[in-house]
């Protein structure tokens, strides 16, 4: 008789159990498990009204509200310091002061938000409209009494993140006479090689381009052609030879011939000589690479870089564009770079047919938010736009990142440094701009939180 009481008395207890989940209120995933309960433990945004903006057929701008899924939107749950706050903040034009969740997971008996007008607790239902303007206090009540209260905290891009923002930071004369520079950036310090009536000369700055201290170099190179690799500078020379610098000043003589472009990456220094392309993995021994037959190599308005390669993590991509002899076509080649060594591939030409490449003049190439991004003058000494191509220099866009207004200047160069700062030198003017894509700017947070470890004697 004892055993059917027992059996009876746990079977209405369990129903008691559905019942109290069936009477609970349903705008809230509420899950009690103990009367000393009271945690948060998921949230994840409902519809976030934002404001978008579309260009008509006739190229008119427009506006219209549209509705973003909140769940891409991801929120970070930090038990530790009771925040709850976005993994990264909403896009711009975003209306926080209306939201309202798709989920909200606590466990207790209930949970309140306190008003921004009253300062007082009301039931926090996760499919009213919540103004999150301001950080809001949730607090969840245990069975017992117990507490425990969060911050909400939901915050919104002030840019789009493809915003450009250039500073003129200064003018100096000095760089204004320079011909042919080139502009580097190795460490916190910024190398301008350029040559002046009596030589090459190379300027220094270590605050951003805002001072330059003056060097003489004791060698005779092509300016344009200085590149880093490992820590070292290399240069063709004026009689074709290739020179290396530990410090940009001080030069030798190592092997190997040129003609007027290096290019580094990973997997070495590549360059384009009189008799075609050649290749180093250390700077001090050289090798032709083979080639595509048919295509003309460049010839002027040299310029280079290495990019990611779309294909495997472990490929680079060496870009080298210029002008055909007659300066009015583009010559691009390509080559594929395996970094484990295991394939070597030839360099591939593309044909002036199969890219946009524009003719310019005093071109610079870098890397930079992942693709080539190429900068050059007009005739008139202006800069006609920055082109930036992600399909490794087949199509050139000047519409994903905004140019300075430059005009008046006889030559450029163009880097970009650790914090993602695009600097720009113009020759002719002495002009120094430096600028950064919004997003590249914008902080890391963390997102992930772990208990710490218990420390127990052993």
């Amino acid at each position: 008789m004892n055993a059917i009481t027992r059996l009876l008395t746990a079977l209405a207890f369990v129903g008691s159990l559905f019942l109290s989940v069936a009477c609970s209120d349903d705008s809230v995933d509420e899950q009690t498990s103990d009367s000393s309960a009271c945690i948060i433990t998921s949230a994840v945004l409902g519809g976030v009204p934002c404001l978008a903006h579309t260009i008509a057929s006739d190229g008119s701008d427009s506006i219209y509200e549209a509705v973003l899924t909140g769940a891409n939107y991801p929120l970070s749950i930090d038990q530790t310091n009771n925040r709850i706050f976005l993994q990264d903040s909403l896009p711009a034009g975003c209306d926080i002061s209306r939201m309202t969740f798709a989920t909200f997971t606590y466990q207790g008996s209930s949970i309140t938000i306190r008003s921004l007008a009253t300062a007082a607790d009301t039931t926090f239902n996760m499919t009213d409209s919540t103004d999150c303007t301001l950080p809001r206090l949730i607090t969840v009540n245990a069975s017992d009494g117990s507490q425990r209260n969060y911050t909400l905290e939901l915050t919104v891009h002030k840019q789009t993140g493809d915003e450009m923002n250039w500073q003129r930071i200064g003018s100096d004369e000095n760089i204004a006479a320079l011909e042919n520079h080139k502009l580097l950036t190795a460490g916190d310090q910024l190398y301008l090689f350029g040559r002046k009536a009596n030589g090459s000369v190379l300027f220094i700055s270590s605050d951003k381009g805002l001072n330059w201290e003056p060097h003489t170099i004791d060698a005779d190179i092509k300016e344009r052609t200085v590149t880093l690799f490992k820590n070292t500078f290399y240069a063709i020379r004026t009689d074709g030879r290739i020179a290396s610098s530990a410090d940009g000043i001080t030069w030798s003589e190592t092997d190997g011939t040129g003609l007027n472009l290096l290019v580094a990456g990973s997997g070495g220094l590549f360059c384009v000589g009189v008799d075609g392309f050649w290749s180093s993995p250390n700077g001090l021994y050289w090798q032709q690479d083979d080639a595509e037959t048919g295509g003309e190599s460049p010839k002027t308005e040299l310029c280079g870089t290495v990019l990611p390669s779309r294909a495997h993590s472990g490929y680079e991509e060496v870009l080298v564009c210029g002008l055909n002899v007659a300066g009015n076509a583009p010559a691009i080649w390509r080559r594929t770079i395996d970094l484990s060594g295991a394939y070597t591939f030839p360099w591939n030409f593309f044909s002036a047919e199969s890219t946009s490449y524009p003719v310019l003049s005093s071109c610079s190439m870098i890397t930079y938010d992942g693709a080539a991004l190429l900068a050059g003058l007009d005739t008139d000494g202006t800069l006609p736009g920055l082109y930036t191509s992600r399909d490794q220099g087949r199509t050139w866009l000047t519409s994903e990142i905004e140019a300075p207004s430059i005009s008046a200047a006889t030559s450029l160069a163009v880097c970009a440094d650790e914090e993602a700062n695009v600097y720009l030198v113009c020759g002719g003017t002495g002009e120094v701009w430096r600028g950064k894509l919004a997003r590249l700017g914008w902080k890391t947070i963390q997102k992930e939180y772990y208990r710490s470890p218990l420390n127990i004697d052993r």
